[in-house]
């Protein structure tokens, strides 16, 4: 759950859910008699016997005092006559796994809050209820990371412009300088084994001809995430310690979570960091790892990703021709484990 001070002055709440995980959303209370009158006036009884008669009858006289506003598939809601409550909408995207991020909570609140104020309404769906929510209308769509082919395909069908919150290779130039400088020449990295990792640096890294390696942590989603994500990591390391093959020059991790339980397997096993290998993380979740010496590590400020964002999709919808290049860059900060 989130609960910063920002949050609290947002009025922001985190509802309980299934498998561990918390939506973080703003209570809208008071919203039942106006649903009622919507379903008595689409010709469905709400109470039995009643056949909607008095409402039909309340609501004809708020339409002569200019107070309904009909809206096509929404039904009618109460508000002066000529009221456009919405500029538009835009769709937020995310992965089932993204719900139990810290730093996507921050980045849908930015993200959300700028849009507001300039008129337009945000929602979430995720990939797979996608076409439930292609089923209202949509101005434009924000995926959290990579547009797959599939998800692309629906959008063109439907018309709808997007943009991906997706790292490019440059974000990594860093990393990849740092390594050069280093003399380091074998990498491992530790993903989500997602397909296409948000924050795959092998691209990046391979073509600089430093030599890398993925190992996929496969979380199943019926489980408790978080703790699974640290479990399964440390599994991961353990069983590439006892595999007998050298240790590489430096170990990245994509995922705070998976840089906890890959440094406790690590430390559990008298590996020493960096004396007998180097490492660096991806600092994404807002609860970095406690480990005895500073992580060297790439950093995104999500807040200001978010509004950063949201002006792109401002942009956008104003049909001004901008470009995504860079705009979602990180800092690459050097700690202790790769001095």
């Amino acid at each position: 759950p989130i609960t910063t001070k920002v949050a609290q002055l947002a009025n922001f709440t985190n509802e309980g859910g299934a498998w561990g995980r918390y939506r973080f959303l703003k209570n809208i209370m008071g919203l039942w008699m106006i649903q009622s009158i919507r379903r008595e006036l689409n010709g469905v009884k709400y109470v039995e016997g009643k056949d909607g008669a008095a409402t039909k009858e309340a609501l004809a006289k708020l339409s002569a005092m200019g107070l309904v506003n009909p809206r096509p598939r929404l039904g009618s809601v109460i508000a002066p006559r000529g009221t456009k409550i919405w500029k538009g909408r835009v769709l937020l995207v995310e992965s089932r796994l993204i719900q139990v991020s810290y730093a996507f909570g921050a980045f849908e609140l930015s993200f959300r809050e700028r849009l507001n104020r300039a008129g337009y309404l945000v929602f979430r769906s995720t990939r797979d209820q996608l076409d439930d929510a292609l089923c209202g209308p949509i101005d434009f769509a924000v995926v959290v990371g990579s547009v797959t082919a599939s998800v692309a395909r629906k959008f063109a069908r439907a018309g709808i412009p997007c943009a991906e919150t997706w790292l490019r290779k440059d974000d990594f130039n860093g990393l990849v300088e740092h390594c050069l400088l280093s003399g380091i020449k074998r990498v491992e990295q530790f993903d989500l084994g997602d397909g296409k990792a948000m924050v795959d640096a092998t691209a990046a890294l391979r073509e600089r001809g430093i030599e890398t390696f993925r190992h996929q942590i496969r979380v199943r989603q019926d489980a408790d995430c978080l703790e699974h994500i640290k479990r399964k990591s440390m599994e991961e390391m353990l069983r590439r310690l006892s595999d007998g093959t050298p240790l590489p020059d430096l170990f990245y991790f994509t995922d705070d979570f998976i840089a906890f339980g890959a440094l406790t397997a690590l430390l559990a096993s008298g590996v020493r960091v960096p004396e007998d290998v180097r490492v660096a993380t991806f600092s994404n979740r807002g609860f970095g790892p406690v480990f005895p010496k500073t992580l060297t590590r790439l950093i995104n400020d999500p807040w200001a990703n978010g509004i950063k964002m949201a002006d792109y999709v401002l942009a956008r919808l104003a049909g001004k021709n901008v470009s995504q290049e860079n705009l979602l860059a990180c800092d690459y900060v050097k700690g202790e484990s790769f001095p």
